[in-house]
């Protein structure tokens, strides 16, 4: 039970390895892991909780669900238990180099009374519940060699022959991304270095899992706001915000307009906050905030606003195709008007045309004018949308949703991260992205970073640039 030699091997100066702590665990059922490795060589390496850490073997075969089968396991230091979510790129030069993979993941139960001793004996018994690995299992250490160990499958309902079926050949994808190995090692975002130590140092607690389904901790959502700071922060600084705080994970969440703690990078007002800079994001990471809506207009002007949203929600049977050819309707009428309009997703099966406007209006104009335009599309083809909440005359149609435009009322910004299943986020697209497959345009905090790399062109690189007038000429 030490992280000594886990430590010794590595230095924190030049890799954001978690340097951990030895945690107890009552539980009888306790945390197992398998991360395919691509340092040297490729190799699994088999990891328990136990004993406050993570007993670790390197299996450079990987595990076999044929009982007959024995599988070298070479003993190797104790992992700190924070190693359990790791996924993507040790530097080159650091120890174990290379690109990590979570293969699978789950929970083991001892078969033995006593499974540290059972440990210490040399021969443990257990069942494992993993997503890929389940039923009963077998480590049995080599008496003439104390570091050499052998794993196996103990015949049971889920053994397979390996001449059928070799699981490591079959089962190639990462259980927390859904990633081949060559995926992961593209995304570049994912390597562990000095600069991203600096990201969630201003954390507690960092590997709180704030979406079970995909094991995505609340670390690893600060570094996702670490990363898209400079497309995000032009969106949410100087400018009044609601939040939805998820400290214990994405299904249980409330809204706050402002703060009871103290935050010397988060400012209240009596029903907003607000943040300057790139630190007040950090905040907003530490205070697992989800979800960033921000009022359309800006701090210094909070009476008129500088941007008008139409949120185009529809009822759960109408297809995608039928939301994009909205949307495309809503921007053609805009062009009618003189106005360019930029479009989103919403991290839901809606999407957001925006328009930036000159801060001339105030917010009864604005909704006004919003509300004139959702009506005339209504009237225009009642049986596809509806400007009514009302959900009950909202089957097969589009909610053209236009009260987003009043003062008080928000939309989620760009690049938030939504409280949803599979981490989505909000994102700005080109017109020309928009097509009738859904999956082209749903981008998550995995997903979303791949995107902005290979981007050539900001999206809505000219939204705050253009001074648009509601005038009509």
């Amino acid at each position: 039970m030490s992280l000594k030699l886990y430590r010794q091997k590595r230095n924190f100066k030049k890799t954001s390895e978690p340097a951990g702590k030895v945690k107890k665990s009552s539980s009888k059922k306790r945390l197992y892991i398998i991360q395919k490795h691509a340092a040297s060589h490729l190799h699994y390496d088999f990891r328990l909780e136990l004993d406050g850490v993570l007993k670790s073997w390197a299996v450079p075969k990987g595990p076999c669900l044929d009982p007959s089968v024995k599988r070298l396991a070479m003993h190797v230091e104790d992992h700190p238990l924070e190693y359990g979510n790791f996924e993507g790129i040790i530097p080159k030069g650091q120890y174990g180099g290379g690109t990590v993979m979570l293969w699978d993941k789950g929970e083991w139960v001892s078969e033995d009374a006593d499974p540290l001793a059972a440990y210490k004996k040399g021969s443990m018994t257990f069942k494992l519940e993993g997503k890929k690995l389940k039923g009963l299992w077998k480590l049995i250490r080599i008496r003439s060699d104390p570091k050499s160990w052998l794993l196996f499958k103990i015949n049971d309902k889920y053994a397979k022959p390996l001449a059928k079926f070799d699981v490591t050949l079959k089962k190639t994808k990462s259980v927390k991304s859904n990633r081949t190995m060559d995926q992961i090692a593209e995304g570049s975002h994912k390597v562990w270095n000095s600069s991203a130590k600096k990201t969630t140092s201003n954390l507690t607690n960092p590997d709180k899992i704030l979406y079970p389904e995909d094991d995505i901790s609340k670390s690893q959502i600060a570094d996702y706001y670490a990363e898209v700071k400079d497309w995000i922060l032009p969106y949410i600084t100087k400018r009044p915000l609601s939040l939805l705080r998820c400290p214990d994970g994405y299904q249980k969440c409330f809204f706050q307009k402002n703060l009871q703690e103290k935050n010397a990078t988060i400012f209240n007002d009596k029903s907003f906050v607000y943040i300057k800079n790139n630190q007040g994001l950090q905040a907003l990471a530490q205070l697992a905030v989800l979800e960033i809506h921000i009022w359309g207009s800006p701090l210094r002007n909070i009476d008129k606003p500088d941007m008008i949203v139409f949120d185009l929600d529809p009822a759960e049977d109408v297809p995608w195709k039928k939301v994009v050819d909205a949307a495309f309707t809503v921007k053609e009428h805009l062009d009618d008007f003189g106005l360019k309009s930029f479009v989103k997703t919403t991290g839901g099966k809606g999407l957001h045309v925006v328009i930036p406007i000159k801060p001339l209006y105030d917010w009864d104009y604005v909704k006004t004018f919003a509300g004139t335009l959702v009506n005339f599309l209504v009237m225009s083809d009642p049986k596809k949308y509806v400007s009514k909440m009302t959900k009950n005359i909202r089957k097969g149609k589009i909610f053209l949703d236009y009260f987003r435009n009043i003062k008080g009322a928000t939309s989620v910004s760009p690049y938030s991260t939504r409280a949803r299943l599979h981490a989505p986020v909000s994102t700005p697209l080109h017109w020309d992205e928009l097509t009738n497959n859904y999956k082209d345009t749903f981008f998550t905090v995995e997903t979303v970073l791949k995107r902005l790399e290979k981007l050539k062109k900001d999206p809505w690189k000219d939204f705050f640039d253009l001074k648009q007038s509601l005038a009509i000429k």
